[in-house]
């Protein structure tokens, strides 16, 4: 359930930037696959 959790966590975070403005889309994308990446490694 951890790593579910800040999975979760990196992609509120990413979608508050993108709401905001402070990120596109596509850097969404890449933050919550850098993420996983780490996560799952």
């Amino acid at each position: 359930m951890l790593i579910a959790r800040v999975i979760s966590d990196v992609w509120l975070s990413a979608l508050v930037s993108w709401v905001t403005g402070r990120s596109s889309a596509e850097e969404v994308g890449e933050h919550i696959e850098s993420a996983v990446g780490l996560v799952l490694r």
